[in-house]
């Protein structure tokens, strides 16, 4: 009679684990297929003409994102190896300059269609691609739950793959110092899986753009660090409305060490003025550390 028992017992068990896996992978599948659905109806990918001299056009990115100063800095003074390699006691360099100017930019052209996406789901204000990456989605923000959409999908059902998404603590403008992204690091490669691509240094230079639109405008950011750390929370932990240590907090990222994943772009000095995006996501097999994609704001104009 007991190992009939264990042998009921054991079979429920499987047969509920083979229901929540069916229920995991059809939720899944239909979340992927709602978002692909919403991507087919409301947004539309114009394709550029095609352009010689793309070299040129690429190292014109590079001129309008950061400043040249071929041994000098913004007063013309010189400089050594040192202070290019070093932010400078104060943490401050004008080197990155907002432009509102996207001619220098690949900027990918999309038409995208936020009242009709809003209907769908009010809480999508914004999207953001990544070229060279899977990464092209809404990104959203609920009111009420920090979370939400780390669990959530676009029709509000529950389960994975969840959404790209901010938390109440960031302005949907985009005009805070530091906007921290989340999303899922899955398996099937969606999501946010793809900022891993960014442990390796040729991807990371190769791939250097984080592109952002909302409703009014388009903003471009500059990647400048992509690394591992723990998972505290960021706007928490770093005080980003206080001038100095908001500069202190940029000035520690680039003092993180390179290698085994970690990438950093010395050549940017970051000061306290200036925007970034922090893109966050899971690594698998360390539930308590995270990865992250920084950026920073170089470009931002009226969207088309």
């Amino acid at each position: 009679m007991r190992n009939r028992i264990l042998a009921v017992v054991f079979g429920a068990g499987l047969l509920g684990c083979g229901i929540w896996l069916v229920m995991y992978f059809n939720g899944k599948n239909q979340a992927n297929a709602e978002l692909d659905g919403l991507k087919d109806a409301y947004v539309e990918v114009v394709e550029p003409a095609e352009q010689e001299g793309a070299d040129g056009a690429a190292e014109g990115e590079k001129q309008n994102a950061v400043k040249e100063n071929n041994g000098e800095d913004a007063d013309g003074r010189e400089t050594d190896e040192k202070d290019r390699n070093d932010v400078s006691e104060n943490g401050l360099w004008e080197r990155i300059q907002v432009t509102d100017d996207l001619s220098g930019f690949s900027v990918p052209e999309k038409k995208i269609d936020f009242s009709a996406l809003q209907k769908e789901n009010p809480d999508i204000y914004s999207w953001i691609t990544i070229p060279g990456t899977p990464i092209d989605y809404p990104v959203l923000q609920n009111e009420d739950e920090l979370d939400y959409y780390l669990m959530h999908n676009l029709n509000g059902s529950y389960g994975y793959p969840g959404c790209i998404y901010t938390q109440y603590v960031n302005a949907t403008d985009w005009t805070d110092s530091n906007t921290v992204i989340y999303g899922h690091n899955m398996k099937d490669g969606s999501m946010f899986a793809a900022l891993h691509h960014y442990q390796e240094q040729e991807f990371f230079e190769e791939n250097p753009y984080v592109y952002i639109y909302s409703q009014e405008e388009i903003m471009v950011y500059r990647i400048f660090a992509a690394y591992e750390t723990s998972d505290v929370h960021l706007l928490l932990a770093f005080d980003t409305e206080d001038e100095e240590s908001y500069g202190e907090y940029l000035k520690g990222i680039l003092e993180n060490e390179e290698g085994m994943g970690n990438h950093f772009d010395r050549t940017l000095a970051l000061e306290s003025k200036d925007k970034i995006i922090s893109l966050e996501t899971c690594i698998s097999s360390k539930p308590h550390r995270r990865y992250l994609v920084q950026a920073v704001l170089v470009a931002r104009a009226e969207g088309s």
